[in-house]
């Protein structure tokens, strides 16, 4: 499998736009370096991809191309301190619950009921929180590779 259907196939779809564009990037850098052949291989799988233009900039040099890398690269960045600023909201309202259960221990429920408030809160914690860390992960270490991969 080629990496660009892996790329594409790995993305959590919902976050399919904050993704480098991996496609995109290598049909720029292409000319830079005269490869027509790698160009004309995969113009039927650009043209075809539902993620990426057809129309391209003009790139003349490697400066160009590394603006458009940048910008790619400060798009998924944008993205993923976004999404670490929505985790970390989510963990100050756990804390909150958190701090009520505590209250809670204080006013002597029942060991049973404060068990299943504790489960319930951990679940929440896994779900909300550990889910979306993972998710997190999978598209840092997906862009890393598109990096990678555009420029050696």
């Amino acid at each position: 499998m080629r990496f660009g259907d892996n790329f594409i196939s790995s993305q959590h779809p919902p976050w399919a736009t904050s993704y480098i564009d991996y496609i995109r990037l290598k049909q720029l850098i292409y000319p830079l370096f005269d490869l027509r052949y790698a160009a004309e291989e995969s113009i039927n799988y650009i043209i075809d991809s539902p993620l990426t233009p057809r129309h391209l900039p003009d790139i003349q040099t490697s400066a160009e191309f590394q603006k458009e890398l940048n910008n790619e690269v400060q798009k998924a960045l944008l993205f993923l301190l976004g999404s670490l600023g929505e985790i970390a909201s989510e963990l100050s309202e756990l804390s909150e619950e958190f701090i009520t259960l505590s209250a809670n221990v204080q006013l002597q429920l029942s060991s049973n009921e404060l068990l299943e408030q504790i489960h319930a809160l951990r679940m929440k914690f896994i779900d909300r929180v550990g889910s979306k860390l993972l998710l997190l992960l999978e598209f840092v270490e997906l862009n890393v590779g598109a990096i990678t991969k555009i420029v050696k």
